[in-house]
């Protein structure tokens, strides 16, 4: 899919997965938006973000969090303004969903206030906003174990991604 390509262009690139794939595993579409392949341009992100909610996308996200690097906080803070934009115009609301880069429970927060201030409470709903980190899980095992114990653990008790 190319960026530079017209709306209609992308709407129809982004179509067929977000059409069938939910038909194919019984489960809601999602798209992807390539932040890290995106030029720095906010348009482009918005672009893309727009074009996959038009194609049928029940939720974006920022990329599958195996590549570097995935999700950031201005392009997350992007997305958030493009799906309460579309639910504005749309009366649709949409899901965000962050993969990769977001490690610890602090990270977390950050991601969660700009949850609230951009898009508004009604997306800070597990449906509507969902991390795709692992190590946030990790993270807060292990402060949840130093706050019971009054000390970390060592790395033979929490995993390490």
């Amino acid at each position: 899919m190319a960026v530079d390509r017209d709306r209609d262009g992308l709407v129809e690139d982004v179509r067929p997965a977000a059409v069938v794939l939910p038909v194919a595993v019984g489960q809601t579409a999602d798209a992807v938006v390539p932040a890290p392949f995106l030029p720095a341009a906010r348009t482009a992100a918005v672009a893309c973000a727009r074009a996959a909610m038009a194609a049928g996308a029940d939720f974006i996200k920022t990329s599958t969090g195996k590549i570097s690097p995935a999700a950031t906080l201005p392009v997350v803070h992007v997305m958030l303004q493009a799906v309460k934009d579309w639910k504005a115009e749309t009366g649709t609301q949409r899901a965000v969903k962050p993969a990769g880069g977001i490690r610890t429970a602090k990270d977390a927060i950050r991601y969660l206030v700009a949850v609230h201030e951009v898009a508004g409470p009604e997306w800070l709903d597990p449906y509507y906003f969902r991390f795709g980190a692992s190590s946030v899980l990790n993270d807060l095992i292990m402060q949840r174990r130093a706050q019971l114990d009054g000390h970390y653990s060592g790395a033979d008790y929490v995993t390490v991604d």
